[in-house]
């Protein structure tokens, strides 16, 4: 396909034809044809646009002022920078292979349909408000419902791992429903290869599963107040992992943060009356899995070529190693023995067995919201 432009500034034997790939990326002008076929007085490119300028002929010229758009060029930049480079719009190549050609007044649409209409700033804000609303009272409902549920002096089901296997399986269960439901929403354009989910989705799922199983552990043996005062300490790992991986550089003001929030914890742990050593060093080892947990999702992320471009998608490729992992730590750990789930009350019979897994599976929807 060709743009057409004046035949009187048109050097070329195409008939009135100009590839694409040496016009100007932008409203077409007299100048810009005079600077495309370098025909004014023999000039140069650059010189030949500048003396059309000075003559008053417009960017938006033509014979009968018809403005041709070319294809969408983000930088901007003058065709002499793009003659430097060899073909304009064609990646450097040239040749006749390197030409591409647009239809007068067509305007490639790169957009993306999942990102839908654009909004408003008041909308954006009024958006971002509610969901962190909704966050907020989800994670607090979750964390009230994990202390009630492990607390040794509350319902006392004090087996971490197979609660967050189970959470983990119910997690991958909705995520998979919403990506078949509405994939034009959540299902990505590509997918991870075996490498690169070998190598990154793994570390971030497991990362993830014992963040979140420490913490639940935890709950067994101290306050909800003290669990929530020292894993706000995560910020703190978190930025220590950004510095380590290059995704933050340091700075005086984020080290200060760090120095700030250290020493709040170290005052919450000299003003705790219950303190218990191994529910200590249980939240305090989640506050670091939490940590390297979100500098690697930044990675993940951050990555086009990985799949996981929306938080459904990447709840679906992490939760299925966590589920597996924990769950045969859970078979090992939890299962058998004295205190084990197969002498425990809450299996002493079916209609207990199917109220407890009714329990579990309520806290599922909890996570999954949060």
């Amino acid at each position: 396909m060709y743009a057409q432009v004046p035949r009187d500034a048109d050097a070329d034997d195409t008939g009135g034809r100009v590839p694409s790939a040496v016009l100007p990326q932008r409203p077409f002008s007299v100048a810009d044809s005079a600077a495309a076929s370098g025909s004014i007085g023999g000039m140069d490119p650059g010189a030949g646009r500048a003396l059309a300028r000075a003559l008053g002929l417009g960017r938006t010229g033509g014979r009968d002022g018809e403005s041709l758009l070319m294809a969408d060029d983000d930088d901007g930049d003058d065709d002499d920078n793009d003659n430097d480079k060899g073909t304009a719009g064609s990646g450097g190549r040239t040749g006749p292979h390197a030409l591409n050609f647009v239809e007068a007044g067509e305007v490639e649409d790169s957009s993306d349909p999942r990102d839908g209409p654009s909004r408003s700033p008041t909308a954006n804000l009024l958006l971002n408000g509610t969901y962190a609303a909704l966050w907020f009272f989800f994670s607090t409902a979750l964390s009230l419902y994990n202390k009630n549920l492990l607390g040794k002096d509350l319902f006392n089901f004090n087996f971490p791992l197979m609660i967050v296997s189970i959470h983990s399986l119910c997690q991958f269960a909705l995520s998979s429903a919403l990506m078949s439901m509405f994939p034009a929403s959540f299902k990505p354009k590509t997918q991870a290869t075996v490498s690169s989910y070998l190598t990154r989705v793994v570390p971030t799922a497991i990362c993830t599963a014992l963040d979140i199983s420490m913490s639940n552990a935890s709950l067994h043996y101290i306050s909800l107040s003290f669990y929530t005062m020292i894993k706000s300490s995560t910020p703190v790992w978190v930025l220590i992992f950004a510095f380590l991986f290059g995704l933050e550089r340091p700075r005086w003001s984020l080290i200060s943060v760090i120095l700030v929030i250290c020493s709040g914890v170290i005052f919450t742990v000299a003003g705790e009356i219950r303190f218990s050593l191994w529910g200590f060093l249980l939240i305090l080892g989640a506050s670091v899995m939490s940590g390297l947990r979100w500098s690697l999702t930044q990675i993940l992320l951050q990555s086009t070529q990985l799949g996981m471009d929306n938080p459904v998608a990447t709840l679906k490729n992490l939760t299925p190693v966590g589920a597996a992992m924990l769950g045969l730590m859970s078979l090992g750990i939890e299962f058998f023995g004295p205190t084990g789930l197969t002498e425990s009350s809450f299996f002493s019979s079916w209609s207990t067995g199917i109220q407890t897994f009714g329990v579990v599976g309520a806290g599922a929807i909890l996570a999954f919201c949060s």
